[in-house]
């Protein structure tokens, strides 16, 4: 079997229609070499399987929750870069040879960030944390996550993709968009999502209390570094998100008229942030 360039990873927990509707996208669309790995936390569904050679399936029995989880696949990945994706999305035609094609544009970057459009937006956005990207869908060069010990999992479930984002600036490493595809998101309100929701005020919490000191610090970084690959970007706000976020065109055409355009991404020393320059 051909090693996989890309290892794809998502976690599912009794949303059998979700899972299917995930693998059946990326199977068909995926024509770059990659392996899929899921991990199946499902306790009132049968176990999720696929009979695709491509496919690996692990069960969570019992869950050991989306962090852990998430480290968990990542650690058996065997591609050079590790895609992390939700159950609840599709991948669009041509999306491994765009992610590839940035990855040879921006060879210094170690995290891409995947613009996500969602149900119903005319834009895919890629969202910001305090005027700073970072991948809430990504591909991770997987000797840089190894490095970083991937997921921190003293978060219970959210918070984790700005959080390695952050870790990754800090570090001296470099992030950039992913350009000319984008998945799609169908974002499931359900009761796996509900049966969370106590812990998002508490990851939020303990993402700002590690990194709002250091927001300077890495203003100038960014700043220095990844600023370039997302500078020509306009600003808006998701109301999916709730969230400022950056709009992100799926041709080159459009990407050069963004260069006459207001209202684009800024980021100035000594620290500080103006996302509507």
């Amino acid at each position: 079997m051909t090693a996989p360039v890309l290892s794809i990873t998502t976690g599912t927990r009794n949303r059998p229609d979700s899972i299917e509707r995930f693998a059946r996208s990326v199977l068909k669309q995926t024509t770059v070499p990659f392996e899929l790995l899921v991990a199946d936390a499902s306790d009132r569904v049968p176990p999720w399987s696929s009979g695709d050679p491509r496919v690996r399936v692990y069960r969570e029995d019992p869950p050991v929750g989306p962090v852990r989880g998430s480290n968990a696949l990542f650690r058996h990945a065997r591609g050079e870069w590790v895609c992390f994706l939700n159950d609840d999305l599709e991948v669009t035609p041509g999306w491994g040879e765009a992610v590839l094609a940035s990855i040879e544009r921006c060879r210094r970057a170690d995290l891409f960030c995947i613009p996500v459009l969602e149900r119903g937006d005319e834009v895919p956005r890629i969202l910001l944390y305090h005027g700073l990207p970072y991948a809430c869908m990504g591909v991770v060069r997987r000797s840089a996550g190894d490095a970083l010990g991937w997921y921190d999992e003293g978060y219970r479930f959210y918070a984790t993709d700005p959080d390695l984002a952050l870790r990754m600036i800090a570090d001296g490493r470099w992030i950039a968009p992913v350009r000319g595809a984008c998945v799609v998101h169908d974002r499931v309100a359900d009761a796996e999502r509900a049966s969370h929701a106590d812990a998002l005020e508490c990851d939020n919490a303990r993402l700002h209390a590690r990194w709002s000191p250091r927001f300077p610090a890495l203003y100038r970084r960014y700043r220095r570094t990844s600023y370039r690959w997302f500078r020509e970007l306009r600003v808006s706000f998701s109301e999916v998100w709730n969230t400022d976020a950056l709009e992100v065109p799926l041709d080159e055409t459009q990407w050069k008229q963004r260069k006459q355009r207001t209202r684009r991404h800024r980021v100035d020393a000594p620290g500080w942030w103006w996302p509507w320059a």
